[in-house]
């Protein structure tokens, strides 16, 4: 089980809308989450969230815990776009199913 992502959560991954270097490695993170659902303080991220990479593009959260609607992101889920890679923390004792 991982731990449940959430508003201001990190994500690392890379971005390849730059001109030079076209793909660069970057940190960010979640800057959209559900407005009425807490977990330890800030909101949950949920699938289709937005991840900001510290370069300005974004990704959207694609995989998530499938058992909920919209799903619950977790530490290892996945975004993509511009910014592309993998939700790196979340809550440390609310744990979501794989």
């Amino acid at each position: 089980m991982s731990s449940v992502s959430r508003l201001n959560d990190s994500g690392s991954g890379n971005c390849c809308c730059h001109s030079d270097p076209p793909c660069i490695n970057v940190s960010g993170m979640i800057i959209t989450a559900a407005p009425t659902t807490n977990i330890r303080g800030p909101q949950m991220a949920r699938y289709g969230d937005v991840v900001l990479g510290y370069c300005g593009h974004i990704g959207v959260i694609v995989t998530s815990m499938g058992t909920t609607t919209p799903g619950v992101a977790r530490v290892g889920d996945l975004f993509v776009g511009c910014y592309t890679g993998v939700l790196v923390t979340g809550a440390p004792t609310t744990r979501g199913g794989r």
